[in-house]
């Protein structure tokens, strides 16, 4: 494993442990290394956060982009996919500190927001699909974007995971089942 990645993964660790409050300092004590070998690979504290997020974003898109083009998986199938994909590093961070970036890294959680944001290209494409198929309802794609995102993003303000006792995963696929699904039972 590289250094730059030993540091990413570093940083996963002491943000499990002490959420936005590690230093560059406990970095450092962690792998041993000089505040000179930090810096040749990233900017500051912040600038480690955001490749961590661009690493995990990146992932995401590269897989949509194989879900959406696998011939074996029906639209209903791709979409669901293509919306609980675990980004890298996920099973690694404790997504239900996340909100405490909000408060203690604004500039960092305004740029995981703006990064979650960019994603849905795909997403759109395959609701558009569906519903040409005749297997989505016809309505507002952009609603229905909106409804996803705001749902996703529900997890990471505040404290909500932790007041609900949820763990990200498994919010994100109830949120995703209910636009898909809705609420009723059949019965």
């Amino acid at each position: 494993m590289e250094m730059k990645e030993k540091i990413m993964e570093a940083v996963i660790e002491l943000f499990n442990e002490k959420g936005c409050h590690f230093t560059l300092d406990d970095i450092e004590k962690k792998l041993r290394i000089s505040r000179k070998t930090v810096y040749k690979y990233f900017l500051s504290k912040n600038d480690i956060l955001k490749s961590i997020i661009d690493d995990a974003h990146e992932g995401i898109h590269v897989r949509q982009q194989e879900i959406f083009r696998d011939p074996h998986m029906g639209v209903k199938e791709k979409l669901f996919a293509a919306l609980t994909i675990e980004a890298r590093h996920e099973d690694k961070i404790n997504l239900r500190r996340l909100y405490e970036m909000e408060q203690d890294a604004p500039e960092v959680f305004t740029y995981f927001m703006n990064a979650y944001e960019d994603n849905w290209g795909i997403i759109e494409a395959l609701l558009r699909q569906g519903m040409e198929e005749g297997i989505l309802r016809p309505m507002n794609v952009e609603l229905i974007r909106r409804m996803l995102a705001d749902g996703m993003e529900t997890c990471y303000h505040g404290d909500f995971l932790i007041r609900n006792n949820l763990q990200y995963k498994e919010a994100l696929h109830q949120v995703v089942d209910i636009v898909m699904e809705g609420l009723v039972t059949g019965k």
